[in-house]
């Protein structure tokens, strides 16, 4: 097990999921923090849904990205707001799972 894949298994596990869904979140963790997003919308199932980036400001959010915004038809794209239209467009639960979350910590031969 990569670091990756056990830490996306253990933060799927944290959520409710099955850490059995894991697989495409430890793929997606690999190279997001390279790529610049703030995180992922996952759904129940393992499916990657969007990715967020944040918009820092007075005030700091995290936004899907345009290519999410636009596969899911939304009409806010506000992390907050879209991770419930996705996951009724979806049709299953979906979370968002920080980049942060994905990619500090240590992994299943550090604890």
């Amino acid at each position: 097990m990569t670091y990756y894949s056990d830490i996306a298994a253990r933060v799927f596990q944290d959520a409710g999921g099955d850490p059995v869904h894991s697989t495409a979140l430890a793929t997606w963790a690999e190279t997001a923090r390279d790529r610049g997003r703030s995180g992922v919308i996952v759904g129940q199932d393992g499916t990657i849904l969007a990715e967020t980036t944040r918009v820092r400001g007075r005030v700091s959010a995290d936004y899907v990205t345009e290519q999410g915004t636009k596969r899911w038809g939304l009409r806010s794209n506000v992390r907050d707001l879209a991770v419930g239209a996705i996951s009724r467009q979806a049709g299953q639960p979906a979370i968002w799972i920080s980049t942060a979350d994905l990619t500090r910590g240590a992994g299943a031969f550090a604890r």
